[in-house]
């Protein structure tokens, strides 16, 4: 990797849990890049691309997380606009939303802190670059309904970046293990009111799993020719083993292609055969759905009974046995009643995710009203 790629560093603070911060420019060799300043906060760097005269200039920014520590955010935002008169992009995480839209769960936002951010943004004359992709991208990773989603990844050039680059474009990428979703800028030129794009080399790479077939080997040995160059061997067994894979494998960069999209569409709340729905809102059980579900099943007097037993404390095993047990089919039953059609292939590929989700917890329903129901029903 260093004989590819240089690397400049910000180390973290602290130690263990108490760890935080921490920054991180790799580029490659072959640019012509200066840091000129950083601190745990960011990195400014000036850049000198053969296409365009001049440098640029790019911030990479991790904006102060503490609510009570965020106005040095833009302190610091400030501070470094003051010394650039040349095309300028701010890109990063500025843990900061910059309206109501940008966030869901949790508290309200804090609406003096987003009218400072966007007061900042005015007066270093930075205007958000478009973006694309599902709309948040940090999230808890927790279940409704405690789960939060924020937009808190941006990037913003001046418009004399805009001048330089005719097209620009943020890609919100599919989130995996991490709590944000990678970004990826992508900015074209402007020459004479074309926009040039640099065509992209195809790459050969050999896969690891590739060597897990028998056939792999076979495959190597009728396509190297003895006596050949070493580079024409190189180069016909690598076409071999492509088209080897394709035909054996299929198009496996298409199918991740289509799996990435599928993960996009599923963290931005798009799902299943045209329809846009949150898993939560269809399947929430309420306090009276509950008491519902028990005049829907017993007499009114024996429901009544039910309903006065008095409460105790239930463990979270004595809720999943109702979640398990009751929910999904009694549930099923009460929309019956009304006239309303669930799809059976929603319902099969929901199961598994409805017998761990929280927001399916019964409250009102206890042990002891558990053990009275089975008693009635046996």
């Amino acid at each position: 990797m260093n004989e590819v790629y240089n690397l400049y560093a910000v180390d973290c603070e602290g130690y263990g849990k108490q760890r935080a911060g921490g920054l991180a420019l790799l580029w490659k060799k072959d640019v012509d890049l200066t840091i000129s300043r950083a601190s745990l906060n960011h990195i400014d760097f000036a850049a000198v691309f053969p296409e365009i005269d001049g440098a640029v200039f790019i911030t990479c920014l991790y904006g102060y997380p503490q609510g009570a520590l965020k106005y040095q955010t833009w302190s610091l935002l400030t501070s470094v606009a003051k010394d650039i008169d040349k095309p300028w992009m701010v890109i990063g995480d500025i843990n900061q939303v910059l309206g109501p839209e940008d966030k869901t769960g949790g508290n309200p936002v804090d609406l003096l802190e987003i009218d400072t951010a966007r007061i900042c943004l005015e007066v270093c004359n930075l205007k958000e670059i478009e973006w694309c992709g599902s709309r948040f991208t940090w999230s808890n990773r927790r279940k409704h309904p405690d789960s939060i989603e924020e937009h808190l990844d941006r990037a913003f050039s001046n418009n004399a970046w805009s001048k330089v680059w005719n097209y620009s474009m943020v890609s919100h990428l599919p989130r995996y293990s991490s709590d944000h979703c990678p970004i990826i800028l992508d900015s074209s030129m402007r020459t004479n009111g074309d926009v040039r794009r640099k065509k992209k080399k195809r790459l050969y790479r050999f896969e690891q799993y590739w060597l897990q077939n028998d056939d792999c080997e076979t495959v190597v040995q009728h396509s190297w020719i003895p006596g050949r160059e070493v580079t024409d061997n190189i180069k016909h067994v690598g076409e071999a083993l492509r088209d080897w894979s394709e035909s054996t494998f299929g198009n496996l960069s298409k199918r991740i292609a289509q799996l990435n999209k599928r993960t996009a569409n599923l963290q931005s709340g798009q799902e299943w055969n045209g329809q846009y729905v949150w898993v939560h809102e269809l399947f929430t059980v309420t306090g009276a759905w509950n008491k519902e579900l028990l005049y829907c099943i017993f007499s009114s007097h024996e429901a009544e009974a039910i309903l006065q037993i008095p409460r105790i404390q239930s463990n979270r095993d004595d809720a999943q046995i109702w979640n398990l047990g009751l929910v999904l089919d009694l549930l099923y039953a009460i929309w019956s009643r009304r006239n309303r059609w669930v799809h059976d292939q929603m319902m099969q590929d929901f199961a598994g995710t409805l017998r761990y989700a929280d927001s399916l917890v019964v409250q009102d329903l206890t042990k002891q009203q558990n053990i009275f129901m089975e008693k009635q029903i046996s």
